[in-house]
């Protein structure tokens, strides 16, 4: 898996408002892009944002790559 941010800056400003408002987070990359769940530490809120592969710059994702 490979990603490119057409802006590093929103990168940063993405994740600090999803660590800022939620505890609980899933993130998931696949062929269809960037996926994360979120729920606060109330369960009263929950995000779910997809950024698809046109949301980059570039992006590669093999199907059955997995890293540890």
């Amino acid at each position: 898996m490979h990603c490119t941010w057409k802006s590093p800056s929103q990168c940063i400003k993405l994740f600090k408002a999803v660590h800022h408002t939620n505890t609980m987070v899933n993130i998931l990359f696949d062929t269809n892009g960037l996926h994360i769940m979120s729920m606060d530490s109330s369960k009263t809120s929950l995000v779910r944002l997809e950024l698809t592969p046109h949301s980059f710059e570039s992006f590669e994702c093999t199907v059955g790559e997995f890293h540890q």
